[in-house]
């Protein structure tokens, strides 16, 4: 799931110079027995993935 949520700050980072960071969740409902959901929120700034 890390790896999907990392794809999508990465493609919305290149889309536009105006974006300076991107925040994504990702919630995987019922994947583990004993908890309600298991997820991923990432915040990158956008200078990680320019050049």
């Amino acid at each position: 799931m890390e790896k999907f949520v990392l794809h999508i700050v990465r493609n919305l980072c290149v889309a536009s110079d105006a974006i300076e960071a991107v925040k994504a969740r990702s919630q995987k409902p019922i994947a583990l027995s004993l908890a309600h959901s298991s997820g991923v929120e990432m915040t990158r700034f956008c200078d990680a993935f320019r050049r």
